[in-house]
């Protein structure tokens, strides 16, 4: 006799035909028990219909101690029960990764952009001024200032905030800061 396979990682319906002669199908129970070994059996409660159809719902298996044991199908018929069927099981799981070739190569390119900030520029005695310029160069992005370059004209109070806070404000950083200051206070007007 073939085995049965159960999955750790789905769950399955145990389906088969059931008949009882001398008692009635629908006062009968049908059980489906996993055992793993001595001390460790799993059992599952199914239901049997009128014709005969018994299905049994196994849930995934996944901390089960083994991978294999013996299943018995109990069908129990006025308080009598009867190993209607035995089978050895085995588990498996429904997914399965093959690694075929491993290979290491060298990296051409780093993916990583790294983005440096020089707070030399920074000129400012007012520790508020400085700080804010460094809160803002946190989130310095080379890639942003190249379209921030060419359409950004300053508020006149971004413009004032730079000339107290930066040798020189054309610098990238400088417009980069002047930018998001204008952003963040056009965000506090609304």
């Amino acid at each position: 006799m073939k085995k049965l396979i159960f999955y750790k990682d789905r769950s399955e319906v145990l389906e088969c035909e059931v008949k009882i002669t001398g008692a009635k199908i629908k006062e009968s129970k049908a059980r489906l028990l996993l055992n793993f070994g001595d001390d460790i059996t799993y059992l599952f409660n199914g239901n049997l219909q009128e014709n005969g159809i018994c299905k049994i719902n196994v849930p995934a298996l996944k901390n089960t101690p083994f991978d294999f044991g013996k299943a018995v199908l109990e069908v129990i018929a006025e308080s009598t029960i009867f190993e209607s069927f035995t089978s050895e099981f085995e588990l498996t799981t429904s997914k399965i990764v093959e690694v075929t070739s491993v290979k290491t190569k060298k990296n051409k390119k780093e993916n990583k952009i790294k983005v440096e900030v020089s707070l030399k520029d920074i000129k400012s005695f007012n520790p508020k001024y400085k700080k804010l310029a460094e809160i803002l160069l946190k989130s310095f992005d080379k890639n942003k200032i190249k379209l921030i370059e060419n359409k950004y004209k300053p508020s006149s109070m971004a413009l004032k905030w730079a000339q107290l806070t930066f040798e020189n404000i054309n610098s990238k950083e400088a417009i980069f800061c002047m930018d998001k200051f204008d952003r963040i206070k056009n965000r506090i007007k609304k």
